[in-house]
């Protein structure tokens, strides 16, 4: 009866209120010559302009060229597809920047000869603020002179940055999923692979020096620090490892090392015969002795210098 249908249009009528109520998104009806005929949403404050100054306007001549453009991709793809998600943009509004995602879809009933459409403008400004951070981190970790590790409990990894396949030679493909024992060149005592076990699952961070080996069977040093990652929960979660390549420095601190230990007795031999020779010529000697020593002296002093100079022409050869 005629009762009943406005009963059941007043209900859909509510319906369609509480709906619109409890999308948080834009919502905007657009003809297909970019009029803008509708508007509904409890948030005014994310408008370009008040909906006074546009509703019966084009969206052209509201929003910016670039916002514009998009808005023409997303409907010429929902009338392809018969919908449009994910097209963004962005408004440079009173509160800074804000981005937008749109989802349109035609209205399957015709307005005269126009068709129209029903246009949902998400406010994602806090995702794309999230999603600019994290990609700022991967370039950094990406582009890092560290290799940065991140492993499963149980040790397998899951994800490795340029850095560590660079210096392992490792493709990605072949150590995802693995356990880094694949770089165990077998020096490192399992005494000490048993203590940082026990420090990173309590909790700790483990830091420590390895002798590791390359897919090509090269040996290199790298210091590590080992940390857990935790979830909001303040469960462990993975372990995160940050490694540097210290093969170098280590092979200076050896060169060094062998210098010092091949020309102590050629520094050592002159020096002794200068604190001799000052010794003795604070004796009541004569003149004629004093002299004699003091050449002695002289030539002591030129091999010590000679000496030291041969120290410092080793330091100064390439690795």
């Amino acid at each position: 009866s005629q009762k009943n249908a406005a009963e059941a249009y007043k209900s859909l009528s509510k319906k369609q209120e509480a709906i619109l109520k409890a999308i948080p998104d834009l919502i905007f009806e657009i003809g297909q010559d970019r009029t803008i005929y509708e508007y509904h949403s409890p948030v005014n404050d994310l408008l370009a302009a008040p909906p006074e100054l546009f509703i019966g306007k084009k969206y052209n001549e509201v929003i910016p060229n670039s916002a514009s453009d998009i808005l023409d991709s997303a409907i010429l793809e929902a009338n392809e597809k018969g919908y449009s998600v994910g097209f963004q943009y962005s408004l440079d509004l009173s509160q800074g920047q804000m981005w937008f995602e749109l989802s349109v879809a035609p209205i399957q009933h015709e307005f005269g000869n126009e068709r129209r459409y029903i246009v949902l403008s998400k406010d994602i400004t806090e995702r794309k603020k999230k999603e600019d951070k994290l990609q700022q981190l991967n370039h950094a970790v990406e582009q890092s002179t560290a290799s940065i590790v991140i492993t499963n409990l149980e040790g397998n990894l899951e994800y490795v940055n340029h850095q560590f396949l660079k210096i392992t030679g490792y493709s990605y493909e072949e150590v995802i999923g693995n356990n880094p024992r694949m770089l165990n060149s077998g020096y490192t005592k399992k005494e000490d692979y048993k203590k940082m076990w026990e420090t990173i699952k309590s909790g700790g961070t483990w830091q420590g020096e390895f002798l590791n080996k390359k897919k090509n069977g090269a040996l290199f040093w790298e210091e590590v620090i080992i940390s857990p990652v935790r979830n909001n929960n303040g469960e462990i979660i993975n372990f995160l490892a940050i490694k540097t390549d210290i093969t170098k420095q280590k092979k200076t601190v050896e060169k060094l090392r062998k210098i010092a230990w091949d020309q102590s007795h050629q520094v050592r031999s002159p020096l002794t015969d200068i604190l001799g020779i000052i010794n003795v010529i604070k004796l009541d000697i004569s003149t004629e002795e004093k002299i004699e020593l003091l050449s002695h002296l002289e030539k002591a002093a030129q091999q010590l210098d000679q000496a030291i100079h041969k120290v410092i022409d080793e330091t100064k050869k390439p690795l």
